[in-house]
């Protein structure tokens, strides 16, 4: 291989269902991971990271905006459909991303692609306080309308 730090499997067949990993350290259990099919993208979900946003002019606001099937689970398979920010209020669009490092795609503006089921808008307080409307959009799926303050 010519990759450090890869593993791969050639000829698996996949199968829907649970993968569960146990790292072992001379026998005990270290660490432990599960993966598990979902279904179809049927909504978004968003967390907002920074519960006391600060109204300084500099302080952030994370929302990361996440693809969920019919079980809340999160959908890490959908990718390339646009995902549309729009900020009004005590706060403006400050970045957009996606975690994909081979996008072309700029963090200015106020669209995004989903990449493995996942955006992120960041946003940047105004010196005033006050409520911050953010709408969020996306083709085949509910707008999200949140209500957010800066203190």
């Amino acid at each position: 291989m010519d990759k450090n730090n890869v593993i791969q499997w050639d000829q698996i067949s996949y199968y829907p269902g649970k993968l569960l990993a146990i790292a072992r350290n001379n026998g005990l259990e270290v660490a432990r991971h599960e993966l598990e099919t979902t279904g179809k993208a049927i909504s978004l979900e968003v967390d907002s990271e920074n519960q006391n946003w600060i109204a300084d002019g500099m302080s952030l606001q994370y929302l990361k905006v996440y693809a969920i099937d019919n079980k809340g689970m999160r959908v890490q398979t959908l990718n390339g459909r646009e995902v549309t920010f729009e900020v009004k209020g005590a706060a403006s669009l400050f970045a957009v991303d996606n975690g994909d490092h081979f996008s072309n795609e700029l963090f200015g503006g106020n669209k995004r692609k989903l990449y493995n089921g996942f955006a992120l808008a960041i946003l940047r307080s105004k010196r005033e306080s006050g409520i911050v409307n953010v709408k969020i959009e996306a083709e085949g799926f509910k707008p999200i309308v949140l209500k957010l303050v800066t203190k």
